[in-house]
């Protein structure tokens, strides 16, 4: 039928495949992501942290209960 094959389509542009590069942003909902607060991955490694959604990104990578920061603590304390 007409709809099951229009189905497989996206009604904006036709493509049969979703990607990043063919969706649009939400400006509304990327804005309320950027303002929410979230725990840090890590919270169950000890991280206390709660950061806005836009510094998510950057937290990650500084984070000291990382799992990369925690397993260079380990080596750094049995190399002493």
């Amino acid at each position: 039928s007409w709809l099951r094959q229009s189905a497989r389509h996206c009604p904006r542009c036709r493509s049969t495949t979703l990607t990043e590069e063919t969706l649009t942003t939400n400006a509304v909902i990327q804005r309320f992501v950027d303002n929410a607060q979230f725990h840090c991955p890590n919270k169950l490694q000890g991280c206390p942290v709660k950061v806005l959604g836009s510094d998510l990104t950057q937290h990650k990578k500084s984070c000291p209960y990382s799992p990369d920061a925690l397993k260079n603590q380990r080596e750094q304390k049995l190399a002493e």
